[in-house]
């Protein structure tokens, strides 16, 4: 996937930029509101725009924004707004390219791109509209139902997507959370030696009985639904 949003962004020279998944696809007018949206409100001070996910019912994804918020922080959305539940993001494409690259180890062919939205939430906000950019389709067999298999079997891109946050956020709460999943993915890496690398000794090494009983939740969550399927 980094490998595939690096390349993408190599090329891609409109003002906007969105991704789909393979098994989802957008309402017919969906450029169009996009468009319109980033037109009538978009300016230097937001990365993009955040839009809904709708089931083909038209059933949203989570809960809807508040009527009254017309911007926010990513990290947010959920926690002080109560919109949760996956959405559709669209980014500034010269926003996107001032971050790059996404983190790509050899090797592994899975590590997530929305880390780096993370750190993007850091300098802009992004724009909210309650209208929906993308029609979704759950499979049992997608990515979502595979996270934990994708988190075990690329250990080394997510210790190192870790690094980046423990780096980037500035709350001690979140900070620490990134470091019990740090130790973790060095056990998965079979690394311990990524326990002396880390800048963030104090936290990471405070984190180790943490890491530890999370990297054994995963195990077992990964067996119980390898067994399922």
């Amino acid at each position: 996937m980094a490998s595939a949003h690096n390349e993408a962004f190599r090329h891609i020279n409109t003002l906007l930029a969105v991704c789909i998944d393979s098994d989802d696809w957008m309402p017919d007018d969906g450029v169009d509101i996009i468009l319109s949206k980033w037109k009538q409100d978009g300016s230097n001070q937001f990365a993009g725009i955040i839009g809904l996910d709708v089931f083909e019912n038209g059933k949203v994804v989570g809960a809807p924004f508040p009527k009254t918020l017309k911007h926010c922080r990513v990290r947010d959305l959920a926690k002080i707004h109560k919109a949760v539940g996956d959405k559709k993001y669209v980014y500034v494409v010269d926003v996107i390219k001032k971050y790059l690259p996404f983190i790509e180890v050899e090797g592994e062919k899975h590590g997530g791109v929305n880390y780096l939205y993370q750190v993007i939430d850091l300098d802009y906000e992004m724009l909210c509209d309650n209208r929906p950019y993308c029609v979704v389709e759950y499979q049992n067999d997608g990515l979502s139902a595979n996270l934990f298999n994708q988190y075990a079997r690329n250990p080394r891109t997510y210790s190192k997507i870790r690094e980046v946050l423990m780096t980037t956020l500035t709350d001690k709460g979140d900070v620490f959370r990134h470091a019990i999943h740090y130790v973790s993915c060095s056990i998965f890496a079979k690394d311990i030696s990524l326990l002396w690398k880390t800048k963030h000794k104090f936290y990471v090494w405070f984190a180790i009985p943490f890491g530890i009983l999370f990297n054994l939740y995963v195990r077992w969550k990964r067996k119980k639904l390898n067994n399922k399927s």
